[in-house]
């Protein structure tokens, strides 16, 4: 078969990994030579966004690989990158995968390319405030961050809330995601309302987190997991206040209670721990009338497995 009519993207990207793969080459950079040659002459004949994107695939294998650190294989590969990128190219998903397993200058350039090209692509954004994050240049990170805040992911919200958590920036992160002029929509609080309780309790007070926790609740900008967070914070202290935990719960159980069978399990156990094994039995029952008919039934058939549960409940 002839090479130079060829137009099935397979044929080429064969050609070109088994030169990369040839070990008879005495050249130690010939592979990358030839593999690279192989790639440009597929790209005159079938200039594809399947043979674009076979071409960078390996190219993005190259840099990853951990013994590339020789300037030429650098150059060589840096040149072919950019190359694609002058040619449009290039989609988001390849300037993230390249800035993921490039290394030191070669990430710059990469990042600058991205951002030329798709300058308003959250993904591309993201991956450049994480690398700056890495890079020494956190405060620049954080200054795209706050310009974006409105629009990243709860994702990069939590990667900038565990960098900064214990400087001063983070009340003003906190401050964004849960304040009067919050820039938060309620998906985003949901992911980062057990942080910021933990934050609260450790920074403020207890009675901080009780309140968030209300607010949140009432809000609906929570999820089931902050009771269990605000649980925990509440029986690591000296002395406990039951009904203020019985307090979290029924609120808890008020929004989530039909279909988190988790939530009523947890519950039981606190009053078997803490609180009071009378409770027990009504708690259950409680929790068979207030749940789903599906999860109420798998809730009967998880406390039946448990024997001690069961006479408790069962009596």
């Amino acid at each position: 078969m002839s090479t130079t009519f060829n137009k099935n993207p397979n044929y080429w990207d064969t050609l070109a990994l088994n030169e990369l793969y040839k070990t008879t080459y005495s050249y130690k950079n010939m592979n990358i030579i030839k593999c690279v040659s192989r790639y440009n002459a597929a790209l005159s004949i079938v200039d594809t966004d399947e043979m674009w994107d076979k071409y960078l695939t390996t190219m993005i294998k190259i840099i990853s690989d951990a013994g590339i650190t020789e300037m030429y294989k650098i150059c060589l590969i840096k040149e072919s990158i950019h190359c694609a990128h002058k040619k449009n190219k290039l989609k988001p998903n390849h300037y993230i995968r390249l800035i993921n397993n490039s290394k030191g200058s070669m990430t710059l350039d990469i990042i600058d390319w991205a951002i030329e090209a798709y300058p308003n692509d959250m993904g591309i954004l993201e991956v450049n405030i994480k690398f700056k994050l890495t890079d020494k240049d956190d405060l620049i990170a954080y200054e795209l961050f706050k310009a974006n805040a409105n629009k990243v992911s709860s994702a990069m919200w939590l990667i900038i809330i565990q960098y900064f958590s214990n400087r001063p920036q983070i009340r003003h992160i906190f401050n964004m995601a849960f304040g009067d002029k919050s820039v938060c929509s309620n998906k985003v609080k949901k992911k980062l309302a057990n942080e910021y309780l933990l934050w609260l309790s450790k920074n403020k007070s207890l009675n901080h987190a009780r309140n968030a926790y209300l607010l949140l609740n009432t809000n609906n900008s929570c999820d089931a997991s902050l009771c269990k967070t605000l649980v925990t914070l509440e029986t690591g202290q000296q002395i406990i206040d039951v009904s203020k935990i019985r307090q979290h719960f029924t609120l808890a159980c008020m929004q989530f209670g039909k279909t988190d069978i988790d939530l009523w399990i947890e519950r039981i156990n606190f009053e078997l721990k803490y609180g009071s094994p009378k409770l027990v039995s009504t708690t259950y029952h409680q929790a068979l009338t207030t749940l789903n008919n599906a999860e109420s039934g798998q809730f009967a058939e998880i406390l039946k497995a448990n024997s001690t549960l069961n006479t408790i409940c069962n009596p």
